[in-house]
């Protein structure tokens, strides 16, 4: 169903997010990210997040798939 499959794709998009925050903070002390681009970073996923949920409330009103 068209919810199982945001369940899923939402998993896998929180699973990437986790793994390059975990990424983030085990990088070389000698080279941090700077405090804008990780706002940058957070803000860009939320609307990537804010996107993805858009188009699902879309497909589950028309009851279309893109």
């Amino acid at each position: 169903s068209l919810q199982e499959e945001q369940d899923m794709y939402r998993k896998q998009y929180e699973q990437l997010i986790n793994s390059m925050w975990a990424d983030h903070r085990s990088m070389n002390v000698d080279h941090p990210m700077s405090r804008l681009m990780i706002e940058l970073i957070d803000r860009r996923c939320q609307k990537i997040g804010d996107r993805l949920q858009c188009i699902y409330q879309f497909e589950k009103q028309t009851g279309s798939r893109a």
